[in-house]
C-alpha cells in the first residue's frame, strides 16, 4: 500500500502555461505548476492498495486541459509523458503520448444535391418522408451543416446540402453539371471554370480514383469504363469550394 503518490509532469514548451485548467481526480489531491515548467500533484495520505492486493481499487488519475502556444506550426509534434512516485521509491514513467497539430482549413465548402435513394454522409434518403441527420425532411430540403476540427482548430468545413425528393435525375450544382447522367462509357463535366482537382467517389464518400483536370478547360470528359453499375459522386474542387455532383453509372 502508498500512504503518499506524486505525479511530476514536464510539459512540453509547445503548450501555453496560461490556459492550464485542472479536470479534477479520482482523490483528494493538491497541483502547482514550477518555473520550470514542472506540474506536480500530490495524493497525500491516500493509502493507495497495490495491484496484487485490490486491483480495482489500486487506479488513480488526474485530469487537466491545456491549449497549444500561440503560433504553433502546423505538424508539430507534442509529447508527454510522466513519472508516479510511490512513496520513496522510483518513479513509474509513463508511456509517451505525441499528438500532432493539423494543418487547419481555413475554410471549405461542400455542396451536393441529393436525389432519391442516394447514400451521404452514411445515410440513405428516401422520397418519402423521413429522417435525415436529425433533420425531417418532408418535401425539398435546404440543410446547412457546420464540423469544426475535431484536433480543436480554427477551422471549419460547411455543408450546404440541398435534398431533392422530388427529382430522380442529376441536377447542376454551382454550374456545374454531369452529362449524360446517368452515364455508361464516359460522361462531361461542365462549369465555369477549369477545376483544380477531380475526384470520383463512392457513395458513401471514399475515393476510388483522382483524374487529372485541364488548367484551361470547363468541359472535360471523364472516362467510366473501369466503374461497375451504380451511384457515384463526382468532386470538383476549385480554390475553396467542393462540389459533389451525383452520378449514375449503368451497364448492359
Amino acid at each position: 500500500m502508498a500512504r503518499n503518490v506524486t505525479i511530476r509532469d514536464t510539459l512540453s514548451p509547445e503548450l501555453d502555461l496560461s490556459t492550464f485548467r485542472a479536470e479534477g481526480g479520482s482523490h483528494e489531491h493538491q497541483w502547482h505548476l514550477l518555473p520550470d515548467r514542472i506540474l506536480v500533484v500530490e495524493y497525500p495520505e491516500i493509502l493507495l492498495p497495490d495491484s496484487t492486493s485490490n486491483e480495482p481499487e489500486s487506479h488513480g488519475f488526474f485530469a487537466f486541459s491545456i491549449q497549444p502556444r500561440a503560433g504553433i506550426v502546423p505538424a508539430a509534434l507534442i509529447e508527454n509523458h510522466a513519472g508516479i512516485y510511490f512513496d520513496f521509491n522510483p518513479p513509474i514513467i509513463t508511456n509517451t503520448v505525441t499528438h500532432q497539430i493539423e494543418k487547419p482549413v481555413v475554410a471549405s465548402v461542400v455542396y451536393a444535391s441529393l436525389c432519391p435513394g442516394a447514400v451521404y454522409l452514411g445515410q440513405a434518403l428516401y422520397a418519402e418522408a423521413g429522417w435525415w441527420e436529425g433533420v425531417l425532411i418532408q418535401g425539398d430540403t435546404a440543410i446547412t451543416k457546420v464540423y469544426l476540427s475535431h484536433a480543436g482548430c480554427d477551422s471549419l468545413v460547411r455543408y450546404e446540402i440541398s435534398i431533392l425528393t422530388a427529382l430522380s435525375e442529376s441536377v447542376g450544382i454551382g454550374g456545374w453539371s454531369l452529362a449524360p447522367n446517368p452515364a455508361r462509357s464516359f460522361c462531361t463535366l461542365s462549369g465555369p471554370a477549369a477545376p483544380a482537382a477531380i475526384r470520383i467517389l463512392t457513395a458513401q464518400g471514399q475515393c476510388l480514383r483522382t483524374l487529372s483536370a485541364g488548367r484551361s478547360r470547363q468541359n472535360q470528359q471523364l472516362p467510366l469504363e473501369w466503374l461497375p453499375q451504380g451511384f457515384y459522386w463526382v468532386e470538383v474542387r476549385q480554390n475553396a469550394e467542393i462540389v459533389r455532383l451525383p452520378l449514375v453509372v449503368v451497364r448492359e
